[in-house]
């Protein structure tokens, strides 16, 4: 290409058009043509030809004037003509487009000249511009209604940083205005923190060298108040010459995102901790069960009747071996209780239950506890009765855990009293008193942190530290909470409060045990893979003599047993839930497709508390009548069997 003796200012110098410079030149947004000095089109590219409605090769050879408006016309040749072949080139002029139709085009006329005396020309129009202007404008406000600090970031060798471009945002991120950033980089590093500051030079001068792009997260003292904020600083680099590099980015801060992204990730890990512990303590508590159920299950055997037939230092050994098992079970139990109210499980059904009866249940379980310490125990007034609206199970819990500490940390020979009375509009207040030591205020403010025992872990009561805090879960579980009164020296009240609901009658009384037992009779098929467990069964059933026990290790062996030739027909099925070669309401499911058995009572016997099976109605979904818990309560559980064999 030949190097023209000037060049407009915005106006490439373009070599003679060989195929590829022809082809750049038919792609040009603007049109291009070359004319001679006398004003004649030597040359012209495809976009020029376009814009007159001229078709291709038709325009070389015609004056150039013949393109423009009479106006137009006499601006070219008595001015723009004569400038261009003195000077050599204009600057920025309009010009007026005769179109076909009658119709005109203002456009920009830039132009040089070559070394052989022609000139270079192109034409850009108006429109075009304009068009572009109101784009740069528009682009230039939603940069400056951005959150973020849109910018042109000037890095020369030997001269501080710039920001030649900064978006009003630098005002709230830096305090600084686009003007001070553009004299000096310094009025937007300042507000950085020195570290950050180090930080950022260093990602720039690797960025600059490697060309690639960076993103780094900076430290930053808030532009407004008090603190430190972290900014995102994105920015891709572009070589100049003499290695000047312009960079072209943004920075945002990213403080509420981060925050976010953290709460996000934290909640994230606590459920995932949450399901972890929750599938260990269930693991655990099953695997704990199984060897309870032997150790409780044959003690309880052993004491029935007193503890007949056995020496008063065996009677002795028995009740330490029941305390200790049950201990244990209380542990297990609470670990699990805690577990479950501590992630979202299924909400408490709330139904009609008589008052008094669930009371004086309570505190018949903890006789036994009472009495060991001579504390005596005091439930309702005769005669009165009241209905509320609770959840069965965990309004016995509630009790059992307060009363349980009532208990443990009462003085010997104490009292405990339970009762209720009216409590806010609607609703009944149950009360815990005991004359124990009472609390401190110290000690009220952690009485509900678990696993903290207030001290007491130095003493040889025994406990967990976890009673109250699933007792105030269960509480609150059912629309109440749990008020404390304590003075030391003189001992502390617990309450809380059950909606009161409309009286309800009782169902009506059945057969006497003695009948019942006297009539239960047939055969009981037990599958069960522990042998421990079969052991116990055995024995527990051998109290009903009229009942045959029936057992199989696993689901194939019991169906083996129900094809043998002569095989009697069970009356109740009792299945282990984790069965060596399936699963518990598998099994049940193919032997409800025997005609003999399509309505048999099935009981769940198991040791796993799965969610899936932990509600009665999940339970009977699975297809069973009820579901019994390892260790079994024997007394219970010859009640249970009294009810579904009769």
């Amino acid at each position: 290409m030949n190097k023209p003796a000037a060049t407009a200012p915005g106006l490439p110098a373009t070599a003679a058009l060989a195929p590829a410079a022809r082809a750049l030149a038919d792609a040009l947004p603007c049109a291009w043509l070359r004319l001679g000095t006398d004003g004649r089109i030597l040359d012209a590219a495809r976009p020029a030809e376009r814009l007159v409605g001229a078709a291709p090769g038709s325009l070389v050879g015609r004056p150039f004037d013949e393109l423009l408006t009479l106006a137009a016309r006499v601006v070219y040749q008595t001015h723009l003509l004569p400038l261009l072949q003195l000077a050599g080139h204009t600057a920025e002029l309009n010009l007026a487009l005769r179109l076909p139709g009658g119709h005109s085009l203002d456009v920009l006329f830039y132009s040089s000249r070559r070394d052989d005396g022609s000139f270079e020309v192109l034409l850009a129009p108006i429109r075009q511009r304009r068009r572009i202007e109101d784009e740069l404008l528009r682009v230039k406000r939603a940069a400056d209604q951005a959150p973020m600090m849109v910018f042109q970031l000037l890095c020369d060798a030997g001269e501080p940083l710039r920001f030649p471009y900064a978006s009003q945002s630098v005002r709230e991120l830096y305090g600084c205005t686009p003007e001070a950033a553009a004299e000096s980089a310094e009025a937007v590093l300042g507000a950085l923190l020195p570290a950050s500051r180090e930080q950022l030079r260093a990602t720039l001068a690797e960025g600059a060298r490697s060309g690639q792009p960076c993103r780094v997260q900076l430290q930053c003292a808030a532009a407004v108040g008090h603190g430190t904020a972290v900014h995102e600083f994105v920015a891709t680099p572009r070589a100049m010459a003499g290695g000047v590099v312009l960079w072209h980015g943004y920075a945002a801060d990213v403080t509420e995102r981060l925050r976010l992204e953290r709460e996000a990730h934290d909640r994230s890990a606590a459920e995932q901790s949450a399901r972890v512990r929750k599938a260990f303590l269930a693991r655990a508590s099953h695997e704990l069960r199984t060897p309870l159920n032997a150790i409780l299950g044959f003690a309880q055997l052993l004491g029935r009747d007193g503890g007949a037939g056995l020496r008063p230092d065996q009677q002795q050994a028995l009740g330490v071996l029941q305390s200790a098992g049950r201990h244990m079970l209380s542990l297990v139990n609470r670990l699990l209780d805690l577990s479950r109210a501590e992630t979202e499980g299924p909400a408490p059904v709330l139904q009609p239950l008589a008052l008094r009866a669930e009371l004086e249940a309570a505190l018949e379980g903890l006789r036994p506890q009472a009495a060991e310490r001579g504390i005596a125990l005091h439930g309702p007034a005769a005669g009165r009765d009241a209905t509320v609206l609770a959840d069965a199970l965990s309004l016995r819990q509630l009790l059992t855990n307060l009363l349980s500490n009532a208990v443990k940390y009462n003085r010997p020979g104490g009292r405990l009293e339970l009762d209720w009375a009216p409590g806010s509009p609607g609703r009944l207040r149950v009360t815990v008193a005991d004359t124990g030591v009472g609390l401190s205020d110290a000690q009220r403010a952690h009485l509900f942190e678990p696993f903290n025992r207030l001290g007491a872990e130095a003493s040889a009561t025994e406990g967990t530290g976890l009673g109250l805090v699933l007792a105030r879960q269960l509480a609150r579980s059912m629309g109440s909470d749990i008020a404390v009164e304590s003075m030391r020296g003189v001992g502390s009240r617990f309450s809380f409060e059950l909606q009161q609901a409309e009286a309800t009658s009782l169902p009506a009384p059945g057969l006497g045990a003695a009948a019942v037992q006297a009539s239960v009779q047939g055969t009981v098929l037990y599958v069960e893979d522990n042998e421990v467990n079969v052991l116990l069964m055995r024995a527990l059933l051998a109290l009903r003599p009229g009942v045959r026990l029936v057992t199989a290790t696993s689901g194939a062996e019991a169906e083996a047993l129900l094809d043998a030739p002569g095989a009697a027909q069970p009356a109740l099925l009792l299945l282990d839930l984790n069965l060596p070669d399936t699963h518990g309401h598998e099994l049940l499911q193919r032997l409800r497709r025997r005609p003999a058995l399509e309505r048999v009572p099935a009981v769940l016997v198991t040791a796993a508390v799965e969610e899936a099976i932990d509600e009665p109605a999940a339970t009977e979904a699975l297809g069973f009548a009820e579901r019994w818990i390892k260790p079994l309560e024997v007394e219970a559980t010859l009640a249970a069997l009294d009810r579904l064999l009769a």
